[in-house]
């Protein structure tokens, strides 16, 4: 037994237990349970922040966000799924916050703005933007993810759009964890060089930098 092997199996099996004790909060959560909420909050908030921060570059409006995400989660609380990573759900939310962010943006400036504006362009529906734009990434990273070879393409659906962990995608494939770590790596590069490639919106590189394109 090397001590390699024993830290790996000692993270996979600390891994486990946050997982289950995430979902048993989950159940928590689910009932109304604040103490669950702030956990939640102090294990992911932060993280949220960075990763918003990176594409606003405002404190203030990242923060927003962040109480607006979590905010979400308490109102959404009894729809979540136990056995599904919150932590994806919470950044596929501040994802579509910070969308909207550059969206509200956009539309300011644009009133601003010395050309004639017609009333309908000024009051399109936010929804209907968003759908356009996360059609079109979308669309753009599945032809991406199409051109990966199978267990490349099986661990980048798993770790960027599933939300599963390094560990719980080597449990699941039955494969190690330098393996899909080997696996994610070069995925990433192809995917990020296709996508790269094809050139896309301002609005669309924010939606695809939140899957770290």
């Amino acid at each position: 037994m090397t001590f390699k092997w024993f830290f790996l199996e000692l993270k996979r099996l600390l891994m486990n237990q946050i997982q289950v004790n995430e979902s048993q909060l989950i159940q928590s959560l689910n009932q109304g349970c604040e103490r669950a909420m702030k956990y939640f909050y102090e294990r992911y908030s932060g993280r949220i922040y960075f990763l918003v921060m990176k594409f606003l570059k405002s404190p203030e409006q990242s923060q927003e966000v962040v109480q607006d995400v979590f905010l979400k989660l308490w109102t959404n609380r009894k729809e979540l799924d136990k056995d599904r990573p919150i932590e994806a759900w919470l950044y596929t939310v501040a994802r579509n916050q910070v969308i909207n962010q550059f969206k509200k943006m956009a539309r300011e400036q644009l009133k601003r703005s010395t050309q004639p504006v017609s009333e309908v362009q000024l009051h399109a529906p936010e929804e209907a933007d968003g759908q356009i734009l996360e059609h079109e990434s979308n669309h753009l990273l599945r032809q991406a993810i199409r051109r990966l070879p199978e267990k490349q393409r099986e661990v980048y659906t798993l770790a960027r759009l599933e939300g599963y962990s390094r560990l719980e995608i080597a449990d699941q494939m039955q494969i190690s964890a330098l393996t899909v770590k080997t696996h994610m790596s070069r995925a990433a590069v192809s995917v990020k060089s296709f996508v790269r490639s094809r050139g896309f919106s301002a609005g669309c590189q924010v939606f695809l930098a939140c899957f770290g394109l």
